[in-house]
């Protein structure tokens, strides 16, 4: 073994590991990772609770770990979360029942079926705007929750919106915000300790155990009311995993990881969006712009899309700064080699797009919210990696993708969303929800004249309708 292959990685050592654990919040875990690997670089490690991590911070350790050398690693132990939640599903599975799961599901998410599913994506994103009313206060997380759960709910099983699907997302929501508080404790033990760990803590959480009795009888209901529906008219994702399964546990097991997938994570991208046009008004006013020249007084199809290179990097530029998949992982199956590094088998591997996509070697002025960078991208693969990479991609990016510009663009074209508090909002879990309620307030365009008209009657013409009165912010904070 050469030299270079004996080299301790570096990074903290003693009681500031400890950091790793959050004390009390997730946010804590992400700046502790943002800390370490701006200080120690592309591979930092660290030995917590007898296991020792590596987090890497690189575009080609990426790229090894994820497609080069990925039979080296295998799922880590913080996945038999969502396990316990969600059942055996493309989420959860290792090879080779991953790799049959994806097979299974492609059909549903080829670029014919995205396509049509915007449909339903436009349509319910005009029902929500038609909805709204100039002056209209809105928590905006769960008003995006609301309008992605429609989504979802519709797409995956074919008819309308099932009562019981809202049902099914509250108990998802409430199961993984009781278990997402130990996840960085059981990546940080060795496997048989966190077996035991999980175990004695779910089993002693009440509202665990609650939630995911809930979400079980919610999914039984949901297969029985629209399994008539998907096989009669063959829509929907349900009507593909009915067709290659009569397992009623095992389509329930899929059904909880793509209602999740498909409306929990865009909600909480769409979020983030509208918190970061409010706290920057000459970005909010080129994506009008775009939308004024393209749109006019229409609402999008899913063919303008291609004519919005602006509104998608809007979208693009927020799951840089809030990745739907915040930080992922992989266990060690045996000993190889990173950067020159030796890294022994069972040791726990860190990715964390939420660190590594603001990373400045990369992305200038990092903590900034500029779409505009996304006219020239210059970084290589997998500096961005917002759904993660390789074979485990999640299979429905082009979903979320159009899910995302399609309600920005059919919303942002009738209103502006204008915070009512001003300061940092922070991050509450490892869904990258946010810690409080972001309160705005519906302010509809008057687009034929390019006015804003604000809810006391007033106009704002011409760029100073462009501009926050209390100034510009520079950061996305």
């Amino acid at each position: 073994m050469g030299e270079s292959m004996r080299r301790v990685a570096p990074g903290p050592r003693g009681l500031e590991v400890l950091q790793f654990l959050g004390l009390g919040t997730f946010e804590n875990t992400l700046h502790f990772l943002r800390a370490q690997a701006r200080k120690h670089g592309p591979v930092t490690s660290f030995r917590i609770l007898g296991r020792t991590l590596y987090l890497l911070d690189d575009p080609e350790l990426l790229r090894q770990v994820l497609v080069v050398q990925q039979h080296s690693f295998t799922r880590p132990v913080g996945t038999q979360l969502l396990r316990d939640i969600t059942g055996l599903n493309l989420a959860t599975t290792d090879e080779p029942l991953h790799r049959e799961r994806r097979r299974l599901l492609q059909p549903a998410f080829a670029r014919q079926a995205i396509a049509a599913y915007g449909g339903v994506m436009a349509h319910e994103a005009r029902r929500f705007a038609a909805e709204c009313f100039d002056g209209q206060l809105l928590d905006i997380g769960a008003a995006m929750a609301r309008l992605t759960l429609n989504v979802a709910s519709r797409t995956l099983f074919g008819g309308g919106v099932d009562p019981d699907a809202y049902a099914m997302s509250q108990a998802l929501a409430r199961a993984m915000h009781a278990v997402s508080r130990v996840g960085p404790i059981l990546e940080a033990v060795p496997p048989s300790i966190a077996g035991a760990c999980r175990r004695l803590s779910f089993g002693a959480n009440v509202e665990f155990r609650r939630a995911r009795t809930a979400l079980r009888a919610s999914v039984q209901r949901l297969i029985e009311r629209n399994r008539g529906i998907a096989e009669t008219n063959g829509g929907g994702v349900l009507s593909i995993v009915l067709a290659a399964s009569g397992d009623d546990a095992a389509v329930g097991d899929e059904l909880c990881a793509l209602l999740f997938a498909g409306h929990e994570t865009t909600a909480t991208a769409l979020t983030w969006a509208w918190y970061l046009l409010a706290s920057h008004p000459t970005v909010e006013a080129t994506l009008h712009e775009e939308l004024d020249a393209v749109l006019g007084e229409r609402d999008p199809t899913v063919d303008d899309i291609a004519n919005l290179p602006f509104t998608t990097a809007v979208f693009n530029e927020t799951l840089r700064l809030y990745p739907s998949a915040p930080v992922f992982g992989r266990r060690v199956l045996e000993d190889c080699e990173l950067c020159g590094y030796r890294i022994s088998g069972g040791s726990g591997i860190i990715i964390s797009p939420f660190v590594s996509q603001r990373n400045a070697r990369y992305f200038p002025a990092p903590e900034c919210f500029v779409p505009a960078r996304w006219q020239q991208p210059t970084w290589p693969d997998f500096a961005y990696v917002p759904f993660g990479g390789g074979a485990r991609r999640c299979i429905g990016e082009p979903f979320a993708r159009m899910e995302g510009v399609m309600v920005l663009a059919t919303l942002a074209r009738r209103y502006r969303f204008a915070r009512i508090e001003r300061g940092r909002v922070g991050i509450a879990s490892a869904m990258l929800r946010p810690a409080r309620p972001i309160v705005v307030r519906a302010i509809a365009r008057d687009t034929s004249t390019r006015r804003y008209v604000s809810v006391k009657g007033e106009s704002l013409t011409g760029r100073a309708a462009f501009r926050d009165r209390q100034g510009m912010a520079g950061a996305a904070r």
